[in-house]
C-alpha cells in the first residue's frame, strides 16, 4: 500500500542523484518522519550548506517501492523551469495525504505588520498546478476563500499561495499539521 504522506514528501523534498532520490532539510524530524511512513533504512547525514548551516540529508534508492511507484506516476524531479505537476490521486484520502507531506516543507508561517499591528500571514511556495490542488482542497473541505496564486519573486515557475485570515490560518494549521 502506498503511503501519500511520503509520495508528497519526496515530491516536494527531494532530487534525483545518479541511481538515487536526494532528500535534504535542515529540520532533522522530518527526515525521520519520511523514514518511518516510508520504510527506509538509510542513515540520515549532515551537510554543510555554502551559508554555513547544518542540512540534513537523506539518499533512497531508485529501485526502493516508493520511489517506483512515484517514477511511474509522473515525477520527473525539478528540471530547469518546468511546472511540477501532482501525482494522480485517486480519492480524498490520498490528496490529503499528499498536500500534508508536500507542504510540511514548503510554507512559511509569520507576522506582517498592518495597521500598526501584526497580523499573521501564511504562504505556500509550489508550481501553479500544486497549489491549485491546494486551494481547491482547502475550500472543499475547509471553506476557505479561493485565494488568487501569486507569482514568486525569483522565480518563473514557483508561485505562492496566501493566507491571511487568522480563522483561516488556525484551520489550515492544524488541518495540515503545518506546526
Amino acid at each position: 500500500m502506498v503511503n501519500y504522506w511520503a509520495v508528497g514528501f519526496l515530491w516536494g523534498s527531494s532530487r534525483i542523484s545518479g541511481a538515487h532520490f536526494l532528500f535534504q532539510n535542515k529540520e532533522k524530524e522530518l527526515l525521520e518522519k519520511m523514514k518511518r511512513e516510508a520504510e527506509i533504512d538509510n542513515e540520515i547525514f549532515e551537510a554543510i550548506t555554502p551559508q554555513g548551516k547544518i542540512s540534513h540529508r537523506m539518499k533512497l534508492n531508485k529501485k526502493h517501492p516508493l520511489a517506483q511507484f512515484v517514477l511511474a506516476n509522473g515525477y520527473v524531479g525539478r528540471k530547469g523551469n518546468e511546472e511540477r505537476h501532482p501525482p494522480p490521486l485517486g480519492n480524498r484520502d490520498e490528496e490529503v495525504l499528499f498536500l500534508k507531506g508536500y507542504f510540511s516543507t514548503h510554507y512559511t508561517l509569520d507576522t506582517v505588520k498592518r495597521k500598526d499591528k501584526r497580523v499573521p500571514r501564511l504562504r505556500f511556495y509550489a508550481s501553479y498546478e500544486i497549489l491549485n490542488l491546494l486551494n481547491q482542497h482547502l475550500h472543499r473541505e475547509l471553506g476557505t476563500t479561493i485565494k488568487k496564486i501569486a507569482d514568486h519573486n525569483s522565480s518563473n515557475v514557483c508561485k505562492t499561495l496566501y493566507y491571511q485570515s487568522k480563522k483561516e490560518i488556525d484551520r489550515i494549521v492544524e488541518y495540515l499539521e503545518l506546526e
